[in-house]
């Protein structure tokens, strides 16, 4: 597995921007489709029960983009200082 360090900027920040080149993807016609995840993000205790009931999960990718024919890309974004769950 390789790491790469992009920038020191926020995860949610880089984030949005590998959705955005996903969906521009999409747009020009790749056959692929993607979703994103946030399971990290700060939450009230309610909010973390609302979380865990409709199935976010703690070692789910970040981001994941369906490709024709069945194939699953998944891709795990971490900051310079983020570090992967065991999970």
């Amino acid at each position: 597995m390789e790491t790469r360090i992009v920038d020191n900027i926020p995860e949610w920040r880089y984030q949005a921007e590998v959705i955005a080149r996903l969906h521009a993807l999409e747009d020009a016609g790749l056959p692929l489709t993607c979703a994103g995840d946030m399971n990290r993000a700060k939450r009230s205790r309610r909010e973390r029960m609302e979380a865990k009931v409709t199935g976010l999960t703690a070692g789910e990718p970040d981001v994941r983009v369906y490709i024709t024919g069945g194939v699953l890309l998944s891709f795990e974004l971490k900051t310079p200082k983020g570090s992967r769950s065991k999970d």
